[in-house]
């Protein structure tokens, strides 16, 4: 049982967001500090904001526009988007709402988005890999951290010092190509200096 104790049930309570997002809504992520959820909206070329803690009321100042969204990661204050778009990871500060220059990296077909210990991961399709920014060093590209091999790698997720990797092509045939009617998961270890064993 979990600290918060047994779950009882899972209820509707609410929906949200029509006559603002389009169909094409490729990833969410919180604000936990103020409260806010954040929406990639494909379509409408644009992220939506919602007020959790005031009925879900949209935040139209919080609004970005110019932008085809697809991954969502937030890290200290900063709100990094996926833009397929313009083949780069944009950045934005959640107080001012104001885009980082500085923070854009540039030079990948990115899609999803996960951040751990100081570093962003993030899939990127068109080199069929994994690849890893040191966030806390001017966004460094850790090239010696980068996962290859993978043919569409589109969310990842990271729980307990691991890695996970949607790929639709993750298992092979006996000849080492892909099997066309299964994708998979991958996953991967993340261990760091400090630790004389892997994370468990």
């Amino acid at each position: 049982m979990s600290s918060a104790g047994e779950l009882l049930s899972i209820e509707p309570d609410g929906v949200f967001g029509e006559g603002v997002l389009s169909t094409e809504l490729y990833s969410i992520t919180v604000d936990p500090k103020n409260n806010t959820l954040y929406v990639a909206d494909s379509s409408s070329k644009s992220i939506s904001a919602f007020n959790l803690a005031n009925n879900n009321k949209e935040l139209k100042d919080k609004k970005i526009k110019g932008i085809g969204p697809l991954g969502l990661a937030i890290f200290k204050d900063i709100l990094y988007a996926a833009d397929w778009g313009s083949n780069s990871i944009r950045a934005f500060d959640l107080a001012g709402n104001k885009e980082l220059e500085d923070k854009k990296i540039e030079g990948i077909t990115p899609y999803g988005l996960a951040i751990f210990k100081d570093i962003l991961y993030a899939g990127d399709e068109e080199d069929s890999s994994i690849r890893a920014f040191d966030l806390a060093d001017n966004n460094k590209k850790l090239k010696d951290k980068k996962i290859k091999g993978l043919i569409e790698p589109y969310d990842l997720a990271i729980h307990k010092g691991r890695l996970y990797i949607t790929d639709s092509a993750a298992f092979k045939d006996a000849e080492g190509g892909p099997v066309s009617s299964s994708g998979g998961i991958r996953r991967y270890k993340l261990k760091f200096k400090e630790q004389e064993k892997s994370i468990k």
